[in-house]
């Protein structure tokens, strides 16, 4: 059986359908190209797209204790985000044994940062500043990040 639809826009015509347990679907397929010309979309035509460079991904160890104003885990980006080599986001994990803060700026406490617990790691923070790690009195632990890079 054929799987075509016959209708009437005036003067006759077909429409793709496929028939499944005698009920006809509309088929439509996906296919570009420019004003006057069509290109069935296939493997020797894709869709044409433009996307974002890939991401890689750098990461770094460093041992985090009590120093009054915190370690530095990771140094402010300075290339332009969407320059290739830019770092995009970083996730900073604690892989150590005692509770870490960390912060954004040189001024961060125990108190006053984001606290990230033994085997925990942070949200993505955005990596256009430097990211400080400190820890309560006394303590240290071993901080791990990973960064996303453009």
């Amino acid at each position: 059986m054929a799987d075509n639809v016959s209708f009437t826009p005036g003067a006759g015509g077909t429409l793709a359908a496929d028939d499944i347990d005698g009920v006809s679907y509309p088929r439509s397929k996906l296919g570009w190209g420019a004003d006057g010309s069509y290109a069935d979309v296939s493997a020797a035509t894709p869709v044409p797209t433009q996307g974002r460079r890939a991401a890689s991904a750098n990461y770094g160890a460093m041992s985090v204790d009590d120093t009054a104003t915190g370690k530095q885990i990771i140094a402010e980006n300075l290339i332009a985000v969407g320059t290739t080599g830019a770092r995009v986001w970083v996730v900073i994990y604690n892989n150590g044994a005692n509770p870490m803060a960390i912060g954004d700026d040189t001024s961060i406490t125990y108190a006053s940062g984001m606290m990230v617990w033994p085997g925990g790691q942070t949200p993505p923070l955005p990596a256009t500043c430097q990211w400080r790690g400190i820890c309560d009195t006394g303590k240290s632990t071993d901080a791990r990040y990973l960064e996303l890079v453009e």
